[in-house]
């Protein structure tokens, strides 16, 4: 929320003088701005950008402001996503990658190719399925802002379709691209979520433990929240799938370590590498 009481830097004019920042050269983003437009990957992954709920909960909305765990908020328009949109995204970042562009410029793939890196079957129905989805991801418009900034975007800006080859020109959002392609475990989400298969809570749990450096608490209620199920369940049933989920992660080495500290909080890792040790952030 903007204060009346807000000072000149919020986005007032301001008069030139002793105190006023010099402007960057060229009319580049100061390095306060650079920032703001960079996202980190918790920003998708650990909000309820992609819920748990599935298809028969998709339904279009105006302004729908969602649960993060960032310090940025996030308002959503356009047709819900659930988790197997957010494997599309994933799959055309893999592939923008591994196209040598550069991130926000638009690449060249197909149809077969993008269902081949999801792993899903070449028929009618999953292409379908798949355009779908990148309809969904291309028209969806997203608000992140702070108390200081905001900005509109998109996760895919531009899907162009060749209906006589099933050739695709994709242009990613470069933001979404940083994000997710910085870090080195990229290839090991794709992997395991793949490997999980359609399991929506398991898949979410996941990325959002993949998505948060070192290890994590947070309240129950809270991750209820986060995971788009609330009012689906009570937090008492959503404990226990959640557990069950995590657990069965766990055993296949997809987390490092989860446990219910008090009454009402989740500890989670990701993994437990040596500069992870020690480190617990709450999200509140």
């Amino acid at each position: 929320m903007f204060s009346a009481q807000a000072p000149l830097d919020y986005g007032e004019a301001m008069t030139p003088g002793p105190l006023t920042p010099a402007l960057p050269p060229h009319g580049q983003p100061s390095p306060n701005e650079r920032l703001f437009l960079a996202q980190k990957c918790s920003l998708y992954l650990a909000s309820d950008l992609f819920p748990v709920a599935g298809p028969r909960r998709r339904r279009l909305c105006h302004n729908l402001p969602l649960q993060t765990a960032s310090s940025k908020s996030l308002t959503f328009s356009g047709e819900r996503f659930d988790q197997a949109d957010l494997d599309v995204l994933l799959a055309l970042t893999a592939l923008s990658r591994t196209s040598g562009m550069s991130a926000g410029t638009p690449f060249r793939t197909n149809l077969p190719e993008v269902l081949g890196q999801l792993g899903w079957p070449q028929g009618k129905r999953d292409a379908k399925r798949l355009l779908d989805s990148l309809h969904r991801l291309e028209f969806a418009r997203l608000l992140i802002r702070n108390p200081r900034y905001s900005y509109h975007t998109t996760l895919v800006g531009k899907v162009l379709l060749d209906h006589r080859k099933a050739d695709l020109v994709v242009a990613l959002d470069d933001a979404v691209q940083f994000a997710l392609l910085r870090s080195d475990r990229f290839p090991s989400l794709l992997r395991e979520r793949r490997e999980i298969g359609d399991a929506p809570l398991a898949k979410w749990l996941h990325g959002m433990a993949w998505a948060i450096p070192g290890a994590f608490c947070v309240e129950i209620e809270r991750l209820q929240r986060l995971s788009g199920l609330s009012g689906e369940m009570t937090p008492d049933d959503f404990f226990v799938r959640a557990t069950a989920e995590l657990r069965r992660l766990a055993d296949r080495g997809f987390v490092a370590h989860f446990e219910r500290i008090g009454p009402s909080r989740l500890h989670i890792a990701y993994r437990t590498e040596r500069q992870t040790l020690g480190r617990c952030g709450m999200i509140l």
